[in-house]
């Protein structure tokens, strides 16, 4: 009766083995296995790569005209574009980042001193 027993359950095993649905790859796809999750430094370094990509691509556009060494965030993150370097030229205030560039001695037009780059600590806008 024991050995009756094992077998049935070996028989019940093999059912439900067989029962069970695999899944199909579907058509034209490759099966890869799963991604590994990236490590929130692993996705910073993702983002600045974005970024900065995004102001090259801006830039060859003719929408990102930055006048400190490093093209801010600020002006991307807030208006999709940056005439900071024109509005620096006409006189005009410049975004928040970019005035702390200029005070870090970061400012790349000839011919302006930190001391006459200003901005509106309240709001920048531009003016499209």
């Amino acid at each position: 009766m024991k050995r009756l027993t094992i077998v049935n359950w070996l028989l019940a095993l093999m059912f439900l083995a067989a029962c069970t649905k695999e899944t199909e790859t579907p058509p034209g796809s490759t099966s890869q296995p799963p991604a590994v999750a990236k490590t929130p430094e692993q996705k910073l370094e993702d983002v600045r790569a974005d970024i900065k990509a995004l102001k090259t691509e801006l830039a060859q556009a003719g929408k990102y005209f930055c006048c400190i060494q490093e093209p801010c965030n600020f002006c991307l993150l807030h208006e999709g574009s940056c005439p900071c370097l024109h509005e620096l030229e006409s006189g005009e205030h410049v975004c928040v980042e970019c005035y702390t560039g200029w005070q870090q001695d970061k400012g790349i037009v000839k011919g302006i001193k930190k001391e006459q780059v200003t901005t509106s600590f309240v709001k920048h806008e531009h003016k499209h």
